[in-house]
């Protein structure tokens, strides 16, 4: 078992930008004998196996967007979708929402490509502008966590890219999608 230094040790080196080059060197480290190598290649159907459940989520997830998107789209048909002010309703905030917690379930975009940063960086300015979604207002809770099944991830984001102490305001969560 690992002792408390070590985990923390791992735990701090794989938030770092380069963790690739620290997981790569300390495996090429490790691997210095045939028995090493052996117990390496074991993991390996571990490790598909958890990336084959990673895609199995983010397609699920795929799937709750686009349906809540539909949902949406047809609540607010074209005319409706121009907001007036910045706390209005605004069409891409329910867009960027749902792809991003889709495409990005930590609520980061560690390693991502460009495309894949300029997208999220535009989701969480618009959360921290209050643009289609103000994290403060119960109103907008209540459809994050009663329409949009999103209450963890927001929490997540806001905690990482806004507020460290935030308390989301109290509302009453219903959920009408399935757990699984």
């Amino acid at each position: 078992m690992l002792s408390f230094e070590q985990s923390t040790i791992i735990k701090e080196q794989l938030k770092q930008e380069n963790v690739h080059e620290f997981v790569e060197k300390l495996i090429m480290l490790y691997a210095t004998d045939t028995d090493r190598i052996g117990e390496l290649l074991a993991l390996i159907p571990k490790i598909a196996e958890r990336q084959l459940q990673i895609k199995q989520k983010q397609v699920q997830e795929y799937a709750w967007a686009y349906d809540l998107l539909l949902v949406e789209r047809d609540r607010y048909p074209i005319p409706q979708r121009k907001p007036k002010s910045k706390k209005e309703y605004n069409p891409d905030f329910p867009t960027l929402l749902y792809g991003c917690k889709a495409h990005f379930p930590f609520g980061k975009c560690d390693g991502g490509s460009q495309a894949e940063r300029e997208f999220f960086t535009e989701f969480i300015e618009m959360v921290r502008n209050k643009v289609g979604f103000d994290y403060e207002n119960k109103e907008d809770w209540e459809w994050i966590c009663n329409t949009a099944d999103c209450r963890e991830w927001m929490l997540t984001v806001i905690k990482q890219h806004m507020d460290a102490d935030f308390v989301e305001p109290e509302v009453r969560i219903r959920s009408y999608r399935g757990r699984g």
